[in-house]
């Protein structure tokens, strides 16, 4: 459980601060912005970035369980 943890945290905290930077961006362009906006933004992320991290062989071992 620990060493799954250990190789997953990195991962989700580069989604949040993904996400977080996305929504920052889109609010400075498009002023306040809606909750589904940030929805769709989280959504596009959680989808988007475990296909990108294995096309770049960056995929932790719990990926491929």
């Amino acid at each position: 459980m620990s060493s799954t943890l250990r190789q997953l945290a990195p991962h989700y905290l580069a989604m949040l601060a993904i996400y977080l930077v996305v929504v920052v961006l889109v609010s400075a362009f498009l002023g306040q912005t809606s909750f589904w906006i940030s929805l769709f933004v989280a959504l596009v992320i959680a989808f988007a970035y475990p296909p990108t991290i294995r096309r770049l062989d960056r995929a932790p071992e719990a990926w491929s369980r």
